[in-house]
């Protein structure tokens, strides 16, 4: 009747929510739903109440009670039988008012109904008497119940009275309110400062019933106020139901000022339907029903007689008590329990001595095997990734040689990171026939010395002829060029363009006389044409001529062995094994991976590149070739971007890349725990670069393992053969430590450091010569036949090529050359440490640019190649930016912010131009622009401003400064 003659009622009790699912629009309500009553208990009963078998009865002629067990039992068999699979309901009991009342035992079979079922907890939707008889039965049969919860009965003010504290103790029940609850509001206070109000002015404690009509009256005044807080009254003097029906009384506008249609009871109305309010009730607001959703039931439960709040936990005054303990039964006192012949307090002390005792003896070794697999269960957390996390841009391709491969790339973690197979680690337990592509182990005895000769390096003591078979047969050339490089090998990425297409070649070395080398080819076919280094078996001795002359005069035993090996990726000074599978990969187990990747991702440096993880089997690579993720570096390997002939390291790039590599290696050779080893690879091929071309260090991960208590290693702690083929005095003994480690200005520098100088010294010298531009039939040509001293072809005392050092000299300085000869000297002794590099290019890098830029000026010097003609992006940078900014970007430095104290602005706009687009055709309106833009170019250029932007028809530059 209300909602027919559009009169607002504000329900202050408990209403179904079918009356409200009506849609009545002017009917509002501020209890929150009876649906919700029973589920807070029923999830404590079924999660922490170790609650089985439940038994719900229902009085069903009711809207009420069966709306409540109705929803309870819904809850019960769908979320919370998934959450708690042992939870189910045993019986659901439905009843009208009718057959309870033609049954004067109906409660009594309804109890012995849930006893039979055998129920540890019961949900009864019915009103005050019902929930007394059945509590009152339950008590009677002493049955135990872990729950009971009953609509009405429990909070009523004679349940406790009618039952006795005993049997109505934990009751469950649920309202909407209760006195001792925490919610607050800024009319009335705390639900203590309501309490109290109420109590002085009535005399008792307010019922749920009164704190609802309450915070409905407060709802509504502040709906009201909130309702013309933003109107205007033209009349002072009107009544009441002027204010709500005539809507010339009121003016009401919105907050962006426009008027609001209707009277002032549509505005309450209004106002009501959008309220979020906290009141000391609770929360207020409405759905789309104006049924109050915001408010949470309130569970109470009978504690000592007293009915208290208990759930939700944030407002509650009492814990929940779940499950209700068992009561304790009295027995006849038959004088202390004996356990054999000791007493039970005597008993209970001998067992805790003796279990204290063993558990004291097992403590630490518990505790040791707990932190133990603790240790490595984190290891595996953390470092170990699944294939599934990674979404793949493109898998690692194996290279040429048959060994290395490619980074591959992913994502990760929404992070670009690259995929580096270990080929220096193969796993234990995998089989070695499972291998492709890895070189035989090539071996042969000497007669005359009776030992093995190695081929992965060039340190010859026989006289024979060494021959070495090189693929696979795509490799195109004639001979491998050694010319203007160290003479132990040529680059991988250079020999790919030095051996002929059509067969694998046989390179022989082969000493003519005392006095000379015969380096030339064999146009013999390997057996196996797949292998890069033949089918296995000797090395074939003998004499090969095809070239017929000398290359090199000197001695096998004097022939400088600085550069990296050709396969091993090995230097002369650290070649200990032949090449093959034992010595290319080291067998470790998972675990010992792990610890050595836990050792990386502790070496924290901003010029190391970071690992993240390892993937132990990534398909289609060997499942004995675990994978490193990394992070990813933007521009890839040093020697990629050295090639790539569209990339260009000038000589700022160069100083750069120099110093970050040599920060690098000053740190890693710095950590004691663990002591590395040689940490560089052969050409700075583990060097990388970012985006803004600054070099990171990849650390392989077996220089991880400390020389000083790595078992098995190959190489001593000194990091040198047994002989030193280019020191006069014998090596001191690696038993010694501080025999090992030399003196240095700065501290001492252990052998392992010296190791990577030398190969820091011939990469950095390598980077500096290198000609991208050259052409492969350039490479290919040499002198077929050159005769000249040892001593004219190296630095003297240095692994250094003469050619090179007098290149480095003529464009970067004498000091920079100076420098790498020392780092390529062929007494360790001699070299210098990772931290004096540093300081020695820090102090020469203005020098060096200078040098560099000058060399290219004058002379027309084609190296670096940064220093000819500017390239198309160099000329879009220097057009996008002005010079000094487009100078730091290119170098990788952010610019620097310059502040001026006055700027002048140039912005032009053409008039009327929407009306002269709207008139003209899109190429006229082009043409226009275009030609006009032209003049304000021209000008611009021939002024000295820079064009910052143009927008449509908009204009804007500033002085070029």
């Amino acid at each position: 009747m209300a909602n027919d003659a559009q009169r607002l009622i504000y329900h202050c009790c408990v209403g179904p929510d079918v009356l409200y699912e009506q849609d009545m629009k002017y009917v509002f309500g501020i209890q929150t739903s009876n649906k919700k009553y029973s589920l807070d208990s029923l999830k404590s009963m079924a999660l922490a109440g170790n609650v089985k078998r439940l038994y719900i009865f229902s009085l069903e002629d009711n809207i009420f009670t069966s709306s409540t067990c109705k929803a309870g039992h819904e809850y019960a068999t769908g979320v919370l039988s998934q959450l708690a699979p042992d939870f189910e309901v045993v019986k659901y009991r439905k009843y009208t008012t009718e057959e309870a009342s033609a049954d004067p035992n109906f409660f009594v079979g309804l109890v012995d109904q849930a006893i039979n079922a055998k129920a540890d907890a019961i949900l009864g939707c019915d009103f005050k008497d019902p929930g007394v008889e059945v509590t009152k039965l339950l008590a009677d049969r002493e049955y135990y119940l872990k729950a009971l919860w009953l609509t009405v009965a429990p909070a009523h003010e004679d349940y406790v009275p009618m039952l006795g504290i005993e049997a109505s103790e934990n009751a469950l029940t649920a309202g909407q309110w209760h006195p001792a609850m925490g919610y607050a509001d800024a009319y009335f206070g705390t639900t203590a400062d309501y309490n109290a109000e109420f109590e002085q002015a009535f005399g008792s404690q307010p019922s749920y019933v009164a704190a609802g009509a309450t915070a409905t009256s407060y709802s509504l005044a502040v709906a009201i106020q909130e309702a013309f807080q933003l109107c205007s009254f033209p009349e002072s003097d009107f009544s009441a139901n002027e204010l709500l029906y005539d809507e010339s009384i009121v003016k009401c506008e919105d907050q962006l000022g426009r008027p609001l249609p209707g009277n002032g009871y549509d505005s309450i109305r209004n106002s009501l339907s959008r309220q979020q309010l906290t009141t000391f009730f609770g929360e207020v607001e409405f759905n789309r029903y104006r049924r109050n959703v915001a408010k949470a039931a309130a569970t109470t439960q009978v504690h000592s007689g007293v009915i208290e709040a208990v759930l939700p936990l944030e407002f509650s005054n009492k814990a929940l008590v779940m499950p209700i303990p068992k009561p304790i039964t009295d027995a006849p006192d038959s004088g202390p329990e004996k356990v054999g012949s000791l007493q039970e307090e005597a008993f209970i002390v001998v067992v805790v001595v003796v279990v204290g005792s063993v558990l004291l003896v097992c403590l630490s070794g518990l505790t040791f095997l707990w932190w133990h697999k603790h240790q490595r269960s984190m290891q595996n957390t953390h470092l170990v990734i699944s294939p599934d996390d990674l979404k793949i841009i493109h898998l690692p391709v194996r290279r040429w040689d048959g060994i290395t491969y490619e980074s591959g790339k992913a994502i990760y973690r929404n992070a670009l990171v690259s995929l580096d197979p270990l080929t220096e680690v193969r796993l234990s337990g995998w089989d070695k026939g499972m291998a492709s592509g890895v070189l035989a182990r090539r071996r042969t005895r000497t007669s005359d010395m009776g030992e093995d000769f190695l081929t992965d390096g060039c340190s010859m003591k026989s006289k024979r002829t060494v021959t070495i078979a090189i693929g696979p047969a795509d490799i195109q050339g004639d001979i491998i060029p050694f010319f203007g490089h160290p003479p132990s090998e040529t680059p991988p990425h250079q020999l790919a363009h030095s051996l002929p297409a059509s067969t694998p070649k046989v390179v022989q070395f082969k000493p003519v006389s005392k006095d000379a080398i015969d380096l030339s080819m064999s146009g013999q076919d390997l057996e196996d044409p797949h292998s890069p280094l033949g089918n296995g078996g000797d090395i074939e001795q003998g004499i090969a001529g095809s070239n017929g002359g000398d290359i090199m005069q000197g001695e096998a035993e004097d022939l400088p062995c600085s550069a990296p090996s050709l396969f091993s990726g090995k230097t002369a000074s650290s070649a200990q094994e032949p090449i093959g599978t034992d010595n290319l990969t080291k067998t470790l187990t998972k675990s010992q991976v792990l610890k050595l990747l836990w050792r990386s991702k502790h070496l924290q440096h901003p010029n190391i590149v970071p690992a993240i993880g390892v993937v132990w089997s990534l398909p289609p690579l060997a499942p004995s070739i675990p994978v490193l993720v990394r992070e990813c570096q933007e521009l890839g390997s040093l020697t990629e971007v050295m090639e790539n002939k569209t990339m260009e390291l000038d000589a700022v790039k160069q100083t750069d890349i120099a110093k970050d590599i040599a920060q690098a290696l000053a740190y890693l050779h710095a950590q004691e725990n663990p002591r590395l080893k040689p940490v560089l690879q052969p050409y700075l091929s583990s060097v990388m670069l970012n985006r803004y071309s600054r070099a990171k260090l990849c650390v392989p991960l077996p220089s991880l393992e400390d020389v000083l208590v790595s078992k098995g290693a190959a190489i001593p702690c000194c990091g040198e053969p047994k002989e030193d083929l280019h020191a006069a005095k014998k090596k001191p003994d690696c038993g010694e430590l501080d025999e090992c480690v030399h003196d240095n200005l700065l501290g001492p520098v252990r052998d392992e450091e010296l190791e990577d100088v030398l190969k820091f010294g011939e990469g950095l010298a390598y980077m500096l010569t290198i000609e991208p531009d050259t052409s492969t039939s350039e490479k290919s040509e040499a002198p077929a036949r050159i005769k000249r001293s040892h001593s004219q072809f190296f630095v003297k005392g240095s692994s250094l090529c003469h050619l090179q050092f007098k290149e480095i000299q003529a464009v970067y300085g004498h000091g920079l050359a100076s420098l790498l000869a020392q780092c390529c000297a062929t007494e360790k002794h001699d070299r210098p440490s990772f931290t004096q590099i540093f300081s020695q290019l820090e102090a020469m890098a203005p020098e060096i640019i200078h040098m560099a830029t000058q060399a290219h000026q004058e002379e027309g010097i084609s190296r670096p190649p940064s220093f000819a003609k500017k390239p198309a992006v160099d000329e879009l940078l220097y057009e996008l930016f002005p010079s000094q900014v487009a100078d730091a970007l290119k170098s990788g430095r952010h610019p620097d912010p310059e502040p001026y104290s006055e700027v002048s602005l140039f912005f032009s706009d053409v008039c009327g131009y929407t009306n002269i687009c709207s008139s003209l055709q899109p190429p006229q309106v082009m043409d226009m622009l275009h030609r006009l833009y032209s003049r304000f170019d021209a000008l611009a250029q021939e002024l000295c401003l820079f064009k910052v932007e143009t927008v449509g028809d908009a204009y804007l530059c500033v002085p070029h400064g």
